[in-house]
């Protein structure tokens, strides 16, 4: 491997060529595009070497046989038929008495639902979760998001109120 192949060695090289090239534009007082275009030329032309410095030498090809193909055997394997037996015909079923309908199920309590007496306003609410006692970390979370919809005043907008309701209906109904 040549000194120039290593990574280290060679971009030292590029670079030092790209500050010489700048630094000769500025001695011969070259107007700023002029040292671009001389700094760009160079770059390419470093480029160029890399590539051409870092092309691996080609491997010889070497052609190997191709496996040998075996043919699948022209043979369809046929299976026969299983023989079912015969299905026992349906004995008659003793009469069993009616079975009782099941009895309704209790009816089921509705869910307190607080009035909708405007928007809420998420103070009011965090005042009702610390007056019940109650130490519901959830809903001490929500809260505490519910305050980035909140507006200046405390307000919720509208799209809040049936999550407000659902999560804190306990609480709404106890408070107003």
């Amino acid at each position: 491997m040549s000194l120039f192949q290593r990574p280290g060695p060679r971009f030292v090289v590029e670079a030092l060529a790209i500050v010489v090239t700048a630094v000769i534009g500025g001695v011969l007082h070259l107007a700023w595009w002029a040292i671009a275009l001389l700094v760009l030329v160079v770059f390419l032309i470093a480029v160029g070497v890399e590539s051409w410095l870092g092309r691996p030498a080609p491997e010889p090809v070497v052609q190997r046989p191709a496996p040998p193909v075996e043919e699948a055997p022209h043979v369809r394997v046929m299976r026969e038929p299983e023989e079912r037996a015969p299905e026992p015909e349906p004995q008659p079923e003793a009469e069993a008495p009616a079975p009782e309908p099941e009895p309704a199920p209790p009816p089921v309590p509705p869910v307190p639902t607080a009035p909708r007496g405007g928007p809420w306003n998420v103070w009011e609410l965090e005042r009702a979760l610390r007056d019940s006692g109650e130490q519901d970390e959830e809903k001490t979370f929500l809260l505490h998001y519910l305050r980035e919809y909140a507006g200046a005043d405390g307000t919720l907008p509208p799209e809040f109120d049936d999550l407000v309701r659902e999560s804190f209906g306990s609480l709404l109904g106890a408070a107003t």
